[in-house]
């Protein structure tokens, strides 16, 4: 009899080991990871490509645009992170490379480049990310992007053109594929503005 408790007891322990592992396995998956690209704007050749060979530094960002999370903003002076929504590099990389494949689409210069050691180009442009994130309000999400570049001569360290562009688009689907949606928009956007702004206004002759 009492062996026969004894099994008893040691199955019902078993039972309860195997019942509790399986709530802390369920307890302890990972979510999936989200990737976003951003991408450049479908820039059509302007009417006269400039005689000049630019390079484009990287795009400088503040703190909380340094790495992949996506950003969102509960309160004007709280920053917060989506672990599982990032960028599919860093924001200041990815936005680099779409001004660059947006200037040559739209033919505005002779060459356009990363800036490279040992290679002196016409012009420097030199940009800033401003905004990239989610800023949130009550009922509602709202894309902001806002970027700002200036070019720079490289004989005359003079700045001869500046520019900026901003984008904002409210989501209140309340998904952050949306969100992140909205904020590649805004990119390209931005982006587009900036590359037809410099093709307009960019001084023909260099001094």
């Amino acid at each position: 009899m009492k062996r026969t408790r004894f099994i008893l007891g040691l199955l019902t322990l078993a039972a309860i080991l195997v019942t509790l592992a399986g709530a802390l396995a369920g307890c302890g998956k990972v979510p999936a990871t989200h990737f976003y690209s951003l991408e450049p704007p479908a820039a059509s050749p302007v009417g006269k490509t400039l005689p000049y060979d630019v390079a484009v530094f990287r795009f400088r960002t503040a703190y909380r645009l340094s790495q992949d999370r996506l950003v969102f903003m509960p309160a004007p002076y709280q920053v917060d992170y989506y672990n599982y929504h990032r960028w599919a590099g860093y924001p200041a990389d990815l936005v680099t490379g779409a001004l660059i494949t947006s200037l040559k689409r739209a033919r505005v210069f002779r060459s356009v480049s990363e800036i490279r050691t040992g290679v002196t180009p016409d012009y420097i442009l030199k940009g800033e990310i401003e905004n990239l994130e989610e800023v949130d309000t009550p009922g509602t999400a709202t894309a902001r992007v806002a970027i700002s570049l200036d070019a720079i001569d490289t004989k005359t360290r003079a700045v001869v053109w500046s520019g900026s562009a901003q984008y904002e688009k409210g989501v209140t689907s309340g998904n952050i594929d949306d969100v992140a949606r909205e904020l590649n928009e805004g990119v390209r956007q931005t982006l587009d503005k900036l590359t037809h702004d410099i093709a307009a206004k960019f001084p023909e002759k260099r001094l």
